[in-house]
């Protein structure tokens, strides 16, 4: 499940999906933020930002598995912020 971080909390995050629907993301000791390769803590993850979800869904609410940043694909908005990739050459 992909969402914006809309609210944070020790223990839960609201996510704006983009239909415009909201999930509980409910946040366990077992949560792991990132990737293994690039390994995060919850703090990396801001209000605003696009992330992944996996974990267990009831209803509204996720109990979250992993959190992480969604992968970039060529032909994706950046988020916020980034640079958009130029696709022409730049001269010198």
């Amino acid at each position: 499940m992909f969402g914006k971080i809309a609210t944070e909390s020790a223990n839960s995050w609201t996510l704006t999906k983009k239909d415009g629907s909201t999930v509980t993301v409910t946040i366990t000791p077992q949560t792991v933020f990132g990737s293994k390769k690039n390994p995060e803590q919850a703090s990396a993850f801001t209000v605003g930002e696009m992330v992944a979800v996996r974990g267990q869904v009831s209803g509204t609410t996720v109990t979250a598995t992993d959190i992480s940043q969604p992968r970039q694909h060529p032909g994706m908005t950046p988020p916020s912020g980034a640079p958009a990739p130029s696709a022409a050459p730049t001269t010198n």
